[in-house]
């Protein structure tokens, strides 16, 4: 986590901390900021996210919806954020997204 601000109440002596994760900084990158060229698959793009990012991966993403490949690259104009980038991509399959505690980026199956 990175801590943006730490207040502490005069009063009670209650302190509030400001803090966010890596995915916070997913809004600061934008699609052009990694190099992907098509055909690329799913998986691909999710590497490539998370390399910008600079965390790990964690889980198999050679199978299923992640082996889905764009021919000539998903349809995106490039100045698309990497966050709206990784909705999209649970969105197609069928996942959520988030940081383990390790910062390692997860993609998990809906029930």
């Amino acid at each position: 986590m990175y801590v943006t601000e730490v207040h502490r109440d005069e009063n009670t002596n209650a302190i509030s901390v400001t803090a966010y994760d890596k995915l916070y900084q997913a809004s600061s990158f934008t699609l052009q900021d990694i190099s992907l060229e098509a055909p690329y698959k799913i998986s691909d793009l999710v590497v490539a996210c998370a390399n910008v990012l600079g965390v790990s991966l964690i889980g198999d993403y050679t199978t299923g919806p992640f082996a889905w490949e764009y021919e000539i690259g998903a349809n995106y104009i490039g100045d698309e954020t990497i966050l709206d980038v990784l909705v999209d991509i649970a969105e197609a399959t069928n996942t959520i997204y988030y940081l383990d505690r390790e910062e390692r980026l997860t993609f998990k199956v809906l029930d």
